[in-house]
């Protein structure tokens, strides 16, 4: 038995535990077999310029600088780039500089063990004197990145999208050092385990290798706030003004189709599922300049200053560029006589006369965002005030489809629909319901049309308040 141990040591000795090496031994009587390593290397390249190997991509540069890393257990024999022996590196790790010719260029890498394996790895590389230097442009937008907004639902995945451009192909995107698969159409997206995320980093690369960064820091409290449970003493009641304008009685302006559906749409879901009573309600369908005005003076008489009041519109706007002045299109609008629009100044003055807690102006139609006048796109500073004291403060804010042309099959108030029948808090806030609301517009909209968020400029807004939208109590069983 004793000579069988030596026997095995000894080859151990001489095999000297060679990656691959198999020894079997059998007794009665005793057979060796030695399987001998066939394993090549591992080669790992590092990313030229973000770029994977076998990515071909056009230089200007004469030389490039080539790195990356090499292991083997029974160790590394040699290494050669594009057919020049690298003479030292250290740990495994090499660098190197290639030199490129005119037009197409294969760069191989090959490192052989000392068992003679060897491994292969091809750098494709054009050099072109016209290559593109310009780095692509790359944006986050999912999840905003307005001042003050932070993320208020807890979810285990974080959807992160933005938008990319570049006069050439795209290589590759990259989060948090995560490839993206997901990239149409000038949009891509990526989930994120929201777990210890602190930051997100978007890296693009084009087909040239130039680099475009963004990156977006998380607030130490983005994933970590509750559902609302603290019920909110709410003593006065909610009342909706619903305007929905598609025909028009004067020549010269186009009818809409849809705007008078997304009027009746809220309505029901404001009625439904929250504490909106249909008696407290208001809709109107296609209405004058004089209907309107009539009905903010009826409201004016009626809301008190413990309630609340919620108005939209949905249909035409103008927007007077010289005054940056915006205005709603009634039914008895003429597009080229302002006697019968409606404001944005007059709609300030409403707003300031009635003497509601808090009033939110949610508008579907062009150039709303005028609104704000110098402040709109978000840019609030009541994201990290608790609901509750965020509703104890008087607000007079809007949320709009922004400052440009929407089309009559608008997103915005699809949406806007969809996520407040589909929200599951207690209490939401609008500013809760703006985030989500920019992420499904600007996502899905082919125009990429905006969403914008902000306090109504002289009408009295306290500083800090919002408007809550309040879930009716569910129907005992």
């Amino acid at each position: 038995m004793r000579y069988a141990i030596a026997l095995i040591l000894a080859f151990s000795a001489a095999t000297g535990g060679a990656q691959g090496t198999h020894v079997e031994l059998r007794s009665s009587p005793l057979h060796i077999r030695i399987i001998a390593d066939t394993i090549p290397p591992v080669l790992a390249l590092n990313p030229f310029r973000a770029i994977e190997p076998g990515y071909k991509f056009r230089v200007r540069d004469s030389v490039i600088w080539v790195t990356g890393s090499v292991t083997d257990l029974d160790g590394v024999s040699s290494l050669q780039i594009g057919g020049k022996l690298v003479p030292n590196f250290h740990g495994g790790k090499f660098a190197a500089f290639v030199h490129l010719m005119w037009g197409e260029n294969f760069v191989t890498i090959r490192a052989l063990d000392k068992k003679h394996n060897a491994r292969d790895t091809v750098l494709a590389v054009y050099r072109d004197p016209h290559a593109d230097t310009t780095a692509p442009t790359v944006e986050i937008t999912e999840p905003f990145k307005g001042r003050g907004i932070r993320l208020l639902q807890k979810t285990t995945m974080l959807r992160v999208g933005g938008t990319i451009s570049d006069d050439n192909s795209i290589a590759a995107v990259y989060v948090n050092d995560h490839r993206v698969d997901s990239i149409a159409g000038g949009f891509w997206h990526y989930d994120l385990p929201t777990d210890s995320l602190k930051a997100i980093s978007v890296k693009a690369v084009d087909s040239s290798g130039n680099v475009a960064f963004d990156s977006l820091i998380l607030p130490s409290h983005a994933f970590a706030l509750e559902p609302e449970t603290v019920p909110i003493p709410v003593s006065g009641k909610f009342f909706a003004l619903l305007i929905g304008v598609q025909r028009y009685r004067l020549p010269g302006i186009q009818d809409l189709k849809n705007p008078v559906r997304d009027a009746e749409s809220l309505e029901e879901i404001l009625n439904s599922q929250y504490t909106f009573d249909s008696e407290n309600i208001t809709v109107l369908k296609n209405p004058s300049r004089d209907k309107i005005m009539e009905t903010f003076e009826k409201l004016h008489g009626v809301i008190k200053e413990e309630d609340n009041f919620l108005i939209f519109y949905a249909g035409h706007g103008y927007l007077d560029k010289e005054a940056h002045q915006g205005y709603w299109w009634p039914s008895d609008a003429h597009s080229t006589n302002p006697s019968h629009w409606i404001s944005n100044a007059d709609l300030r003055d409403q707003i300031k006369r009635i003497k509601a807690k808090h009033t939110l102006l949610i508008c579907d139609a062009c150039f709303s965002g005028s609104v704000f006048r110098t402040s709109r796109g978000g840019q609030m500073d009541n994201a990290d005030i608790p609901t509750l004291e965020a509703y104890k403060r008087r607000s007079r804010t809007a949320l709009t489809s922004g400052e440009e042309d929407v089309p009559d099959e608008s997103v915005f108030t699809h949406y806007l629909i969809d996520i407040l029948k589909t929200n599951e808090a207690r209490h939401f806030r609008t500013i809760s319901l703006y985030g989500a609301l920019h992420d499904e517009v600007i996502s899905n909209s082919p125009n990429r049309q905006s969403v914008e968020y902000g306090i109504i400029q002289e009408a009295e807004d306290m500083g800090g308040g919002d408007f809550v939208f309040i879930k009716r109590a569910a129907e005992p069983r």
